[in-house]
């Protein structure tokens, strides 16, 4: 399918759906992969990483194209592959201890990783599950600016306009200041 990069989101995804034509989420890589990159640097710090992480995303975006319901007006894929790359990175950071525990017990090499005591864990776990509560849009501005972006750089690699970024960051900041408002998480 030589057009697939005409094709808007929704409707690459019914035509993969219907056809199995690789061009179909070959264009959806094209238009997402770098601001999926963004994302899971953000939340991996690691460039080869985030570069898996965005590699494996789209092998669950093909795995789970049928749960994707491109008839619906509100469906947006761009929120979805936000989630899925999301859980993919997240799910990584979660097999990190145990991948750690195992090279250290077979004497490989330390990890430039950090080791949190028990109670950071539980921040850190706690944090992350209320990330996962914001809305796409918030958590990916959110993430990045923590990252070090500026608004007009998350602006360029969102596609949201900056004071769509600045409000996105700002409901972010309140959301999470209001659930750690009585911890020292947030002060």
């Amino acid at each position: 399918m030589a057009e697939a990069g005409n094709l808007d989101d929704r409707s690459l995804v019914e035509e993969f759906k219907r056809s199995g034509d690789q061009a179909c989420i070959a264009a959806l890589f094209q238009r997402y992969a770098r601001r999926l990159y963004a994302l899971a640097h953000g939340i991996e710090h690691d460039h080869a990483n985030a570069e898996d992480c965005v590699q494996e995303t789209f092998r669950r975006v093909i795995e789970e194209i049928e749960r994707f319901d491109e008839a619906r007006e509100e469906s947006n894929v761009w929120a979805w592959l936000v989630t899925i790359a999301e859980h993919v990175c997240f799910d990584e950071l979660r097999r990190e201890p145990a991948r750690e525990a195992f090279a250290q017990k077979g004497g490989a090499g330390k990890s430039s990783r950090r080791v949190f005591s028990q109670e950071q864990q539980c921040m850190v776990s706690e944090l992350r599950r209320e990330l996962l509560t914001l809305a796409p849009e918030h958590r990916i501005c959110c993430l990045l600016h923590v990252e070090g972006y500026k608004y007009q750089e998350i602006a360029k690699l969102t596609g949201f306009t900056k004071e769509q970024v600045k409000t996105y960051i700002q409901t972010a900041r309140r959301h999470l200041h209001r659930r750690f408002r009585s911890s020292d998480v947030f002060p």
